[in-house]
């Protein structure tokens, strides 16, 4: 049986062997790691060089393209996702709506992972209208047979 679950047969979850208190870590990050990042640091400089140099001479257009991400990711920062998607007009009927959403896909306004988000998104809206619509139905109907019960009685 593992150290840390001595003197106790209870489980402590996924993800949790340890008591309250007792760090997996007590020692903190190893020391090689910021000797790693500062040794990184130090050539920094270099290798943005020889990123422009692949990004501007690279063989083969994924390795200019790969070089062109890094020093972008690095200039800028990594893009932001996960954050709301805008469209300016998505209005009408469910299907076109779902056109709209196809078309900003096209015009690269969405990723296709996004349009395939809003897509089952609305796909599920549909659902909730429908079951919505259903309910409506089958009231007004239990509403008729109602009053011709009354009618007949």
């Amino acid at each position: 049986m593992a150290g840390n679950s001595e003197g106790s047969t209870k489980r402590r979850g996924v993800g949790k062997p340890f008591r309250p208190g007792v760090s997996g870590n007590p020692n903190g990050r190893p020391r090689i790691v910021a000797e790693v990042r500062d040794l990184a640091r130090r050539h920094t400089a270099n290798a943005i060089a020889a990123l422009v140099a692949i990004m501007q001479k690279g063989e083969s257009d994924a390795a200019r393209v790969s070089a062109a991400n890094a020093l972008l990711d690095r200039g800028y920062g990594r893009p932001v996702t996960g954050g709301p998607v805008m469209l300016d007009e998505i209005d009408g009927t469910l299907s076109e709506q779902g056109r709209t959403i196809i078309k900003a896909m096209a015009k690269g306004k969405l990723t296709p992972a996004e349009a395939s988000q809003l897509l089952s998104g609305l796909a599920a809206f549909g659902k909730i209208i429908e079951a919505d619509e259903l309910a409506k139905r089958v009231e007004r109907l239990e509403g008729k047979a109602n009053d011709n019960h009354k009618e007949q009685g």
